[in-house]
This record gives structure tokens, C-alpha cells and sequence, in this order.
């Protein structure tokens, strides 16, 4: 029998042998739920490793598709339905810029698979491919369309860039048998469409397609033109819009653009009371070119601003220089609807320029027309109430010509108003022109503006207006736009 020491004992050792145990299990329980976390946590990462491979792959596949549905597999430039998408969005991108669509195709393209044999025909079309390629930017795109057709989206540049293609482009392809020792010497068909403003607007690739395919056929059924332009005339449009847009800036260096003067007249007494300051460009190759060809192509391509700071600057320097001689005169200069921005400041510039060049405010006269109030109203409103608070004249362009000339004279401050003549042009009733132009007059001088009718043609006309109340004109009755020196003549006549 083991006394109580002993069994006290034996409790004891058997208590410490349990604790030590469940230490050992606790420890042993912490570690497996640790390696438990391991593993899963593992097995996430390779499950999301696993999920990013397989994304990747479907990224990589469907990118390997598109690429197949987008690009020709046989030239690598785009197919019909990735020319398609690219056109599209090139035109939505650049919408100021000027673009033809060319189709073309090899004349008896059929002979050379049959004569020469299909890897022959194949190394031309890959050829052809690769020269223009060469010679396209990323403004522009080529897709193959099917068998020998290719259509090419190309920005329209000068007639010496037209030549270079052909040189770099359409001559090499045509001689390539010939290049090669083979007496074949190949022909290319191409129908020229010149894509419109209203195409940039609705854009619809397959259509453009179809009417390059029209002018095609037209110059494949000839025999004898290698191509045909769909609509020829905005293709000499389009050379225009190219020509202005590229040469503006050297023209502005060069001297190339001049500042002509059209002298205004009180009709009454005789006496040279002031000019309107126009723009004239004298361009290398096309010749003199008039503000209603580039004046609106510099518009919307946003150009304008350029030209009109040249123009304001050029006139400040002649006055400046007639104030020299002693000569104060007065100059009406044009601000386009399109100057005015919220980010520019119109009236500041005039400003520093009658500092910059010691004139008198009143020397310059700021013609606005109601296209602008139409766009920016409030903008203009507070550009004319500033230029009125720095001295200068503001001027309404063209009043009666447009359709809010009314509500633009409520609220806009200006001090002069031109008044268009197109009510006493010869079409329409005259005597109702009349009436409108005789009330017009009289409701001008109501709202104590100054007035001056601009396009007076005939005598017949400069005698109404006298009758009416309106002495001051502007028009080729009088005189038309000149040169500075001749204005000059003219004013030291007086």
C-alpha cells in the first residue's frame, strides 16, 4: 500500500506528464493551422497565378484574332474591315483635315496569275504593300480590300507629293515584272474620291468605298486614264485647303500676304474719311488668292488667329509711320468670330499695341460681326465693352446680313454700325428693299450710332442713301481694295 506521500507523489508526476502534453498538443495545433494557412494561402496564389495565365492567354488569343480580322495575312496592311475601323477613326480625329479615298486595282491582274503563276502575283501584291507603306504616315491608312484592290485614306498635299507617289509608289509597281527581266509591263486603275465636310459629319467608309469604286470602273472602262475622280471639284478644293493650311505660315514670313486698304468716303462733302484694312496673298505658284478662298478654310481649320494678328500688327506699322509723317488717319481692322476665346484676351492686345506703336485709340476702328455674338455672347459682350473703355471703336460687320442682327445691337455696346447693301441688289422687290433700308437708317440714328454703307456698286444706290440720311460709304463705286501705296496716293490727293 503506497503511504499518502507516495501517492501525492505519483499525482504530481502525472498532472506535470498532462500539462506537458497539452503544451505539446497546443504547439502541435498552432503548427498544423499554420501550415494549414500555408497551403491555402499556396494554392490562392497558384489559382490566381493560374487565372492570370489563362487571362493572358485569352488576351494573347484574342488580340492574335483581331489582328487575323483587322490585317491582311498575305501583305500585312489592314483588311477590309480593319481599313474600315481605322478610316473611320483617322476622320474622327483630324475632321479639319483635307482626305481622299483611292481604290485601285492591276488592269488584267488575272494574266499574271495565269501566265506568270500565283506566288508571282502573290510577290507583287506584297510588293506593292510594302512601297506604300513606306511612304504613308500614321495620319493615313492602306487596307487590301480583296484579290488586287487596295483602298488608301491619304491626306491631300500639293501636286509635287502626288508626283512623288507616282515615282515612289506607282512606277516601281507597274515596272516590277519589268525590273525583273520579264517583257510585262502593268497597268493600275485608280478611282479618286475627296471626302466632304458632310462626310466628316455622317461618316460611312463603305459608301466613300463605293463611290472611289464608281470612278474606278469609269477610268478602267476608258482604256486609256489611269485614274478618275469621282468628284474632281472638291479635289481642287481640297489642294486649296492644303495649300493655305501649309503655306500660311511662310507666307506670314515671307511677305507674301499684304495688307490692302479700301478707302471710306462721306459722300457729301467728297472727303476720304477712312479705309478698311483687307488681306490679299500673293502665293508663289496659284497667284493672287482672295480672302473668300482662304478666309474660311483658315477658320475652320483654326488658323485664323494667326493671320488676323498679322494683319492688326501690319496696320498698326503703317500707322504709326503716317504719324510720323504727320498724317493722323483712321483704319477699320477685322476681328473673326473665331478670335474670340475665353482664353484670349482681344481687347488687351489692341491695347498693347496702340501703346507698343504711340497710336491714338480712335486711329483703330474693330469691326465684329454677329457671328461671333452667336458663338461666344458673352465673351464679345464684355470684349467690347473693354475695347469701348480703352478708347477704341467697335464697329457691327455686315448688319442686316445675318439673322440676329437685332437682338445683337440690344446688347452688345458698339459705336458704328456697317450696314449691309444686299437689300438693293437687283433680285427681289426692290421697293421693299428699299423700305427696309430707309427704316434700318432711321432707327440707327435713333440709337445715336454712327453709320456707313458698305458695298455701294452704282450711283444709283450712293444717291439713296444720301437721301436717306446715310453720307458715309465704303464700296467699288468709290474705290476698290489697294495697296498701302496706292492708298497713300489717294489720301495725299485729298
Amino acid at each position: 500500500m503506497l503511504s499518502l506521500a507516495g501517492k501525492g507523489a505519483i499525482m504530481s508526476f502525472v498532472r506535470g506528464d498532462l500539462e506537458r502534453y497539452r503544451g505539446f498538443e497546443e504547439v502541435m495545433s498552432g503548427k498544423i493551422l499554420v501550415l494549414l494557412i500555408l497551403i491555402i494561402a499556396a494554392a490562392l496564389v497558384a489559382v490566381v497565378i493560374a487565372a492570370m495565365k489563362v487571362k493572358a492567354v485569352r488576351r494573347e488569343n484574342e488580340e492574335r484574332m483581331q489582328m487575323l480580322i483587322n490585317h491582311d495575312p498575305l501583305t500585312g496592311v489592314l483588311s477590309l474591315d480593319g481599313f474600315r475601323r481605322r478610316a473611320e477613326e483617322l476622320l474622327r480625329t483630324y475632321p479639319d483635315t483635307p482626305y481622299f479615298l483611292s481604290y485601285n486595282n492591276i488592269r488584267d491582274f488575272k494574266y499574271i496569275n495565269d501566265s506568270l503563276g500565283r506566288e508571282a502575283g502573290d510577290e507583287l501584291l506584297r510588293f506593292w504593300a510594302q512601297k506604300s507603306r513606306a511612304e504613308l504616315t500614321d495620319e493615313e491608312a492602306i487596307g487590301r480590300i480583296d484579290g488586287d484592290h487596295f483602298a488608301v485614306l491619304r491626306r491631300i498635299e500639293s501636286d509635287e507629293k502626288m508626283q512623288q507617289d507616282r515615282e515612289n509608289v506607282l512606277d516601281p509597281v507597274m515596272n516590277y515584272f519589268v525590273d525583273r527581266g520579264k517583257d510585262y509591263r502593268m497597268k493600275i486603275c485608280s478611282g479618286i474620291y475627296v471626302v466632304t465636310a458632310k462626310d466628316f459629319r455622317d461618316i460611312d467608309v463603305d459608301h466613300m468605298l463605293d463611290l472611289a469604286r464608281v470612278a474606278e470602273k469609269r477610268a478602267r472602262d476608258s482604256r486609256t486614264l489611269d485614274f478618275e475622280f469621282y468628284n474632281p471639284e472638291q479635289w481642287e478644293k481640297g489642294k486649296l485647303i492644303a495649300d493655305v493650311i501649309n503655306f500660311l505660315p511662310g507666307a506670314i514670313q515671307s511677305g507674301d500676304l499684304q495688307i490692302w486698304y479700301q478707302p471710306q468716303v462721306n459722300y457729301e462733302t467728297g472727303e476720304m474719311i477712312g479705309a478698311e484694312a483687307l488681306c490679299r496673298w500673293d502665293h508663289d505658284k496659284l497667284g493672287w488668292i482672295y480672302p473668300p478662298e482662304f478666309i474660311e478654310i483658315l477658320e475652320e481649320s483654326g488658323l485664323i488667329y494667326d493671320l488676323d494678328c498679322y494683319v492688326w500688327d501690319m496696320v498698326c506699322q503703317d500707322l504709326a509711320r503716317w504719324n510720323k509723317e504727320g498724317k493722323h488717319r483712321s483704319i477699320s481692322v477685322n476681328v473673326s468670330r473665331c478670335d474670340f476665346q475665353e482664353d484670349r484676351d482681344i481687347p488687351g492686345q489692341f491695347r498693347d499695341l496702340a501703346k507698343k506703336y504711340g497710336l491714338i485709340p480712335d486711329q483703330l476702328r474693330v469691326e465684329i460681326t454677329e457671328t461671333a455674338y452667336a458663338d461666344h455672347p458673352e465673351v464679345l459682350i464684355g470684349s467690347t465693352k473693354r475695347l469701348r473703355e480703352y478708347g477704341f471703336q467697335v464697329e457691327m460687320d455686315d448688319f442686316g446680313s445675318g439673322n440676329s442682327s437685332l437682338h445683337m445691337l440690344k446688347e452688345v455696346p458698339v459705336d458704328r454700325i456697317k450696314l449691309d447693301l444686299h437689300f438693293l441688289t437687283e433680285s427681289g422687290d426692290q421697293e421693299k428693299g428699299r423700305i427696309i433700308l430707309s427704316n434700318m437708317i432711321q432707327m440707327v440714328d435713333s440709337l445715336g450710332m454712327d453709320l456707313i454703307a458698305e458695298g455701294v456698286e452704282t450711283a444709283e444706290q450712293a444717291d439713296f442713301l444720301l437721301s436717306r440720311g446715310c453720307p458715309r460709304m465704303q464700296g467699288f463705286y468709290f474705290y476698290r481694295p489697294m495697296p498701302a501705296s496706292e492708298y497713300e496716293k489717294a489720301c495725299d490727293k485729298q
